[in-house]
């Protein structure tokens, strides 16, 4: 499947073939906290990449659901004290009570996966 490009055709990759799908993650917001979701795409990489970092993790709990958009390469998704691995066109959710940073790494070398990572954050309020 081709799509133009500035004036030029490239095959596309196997991670755009597969559409967003919602985020369905539902959790109650406790006294103290306010809840914040959001979604953010990125492409794992083997040398990892951070796809969120805290500034203030004792504060920071999470629900995270993660889709591995490609077809062919497996990832590595840590948060602390979760290391996980999802492979192709999977997904997996986890919740972290103090939340540091989320990474995710391409687990083929020389190959990268795109993955969807919806968060569900609540953080304490000051």
């Amino acid at each position: 499947m081709c799509r133009n490009n500035n004036c030029e055709c490239f095959q596309r990759d196997d991670f755009e073939d597969i559409r967003d799908e919602v985020c369905d993650i539902e959790s109650r917001c406790c006294d103290g906290f306010v809840k914040e979701q959001f979604t953010i795409r990125s492409t794992a990489t083997p040398a990892g990449v951070v796809v969120y970092d805290s500034s203030n993790p004792n504060t920071t709990r999470a629900t995270i659901k993660v889709r591995n958009l490609s077809r062919t390469v497996s990832i590595r998704v840590q948060a602390s004290p979760i290391d996980i691995v999802i492979a192709p066109n999977q997904e997996a959710a986890f919740s972290v009570e103090q939340l540091n940073a989320v990474v995710i790494t391409s687990l083929t070398p020389n190959m990268t996966a795109r993955a969807l990572l919806c968060f569900d954050l609540q953080l304490a309020s000051f």
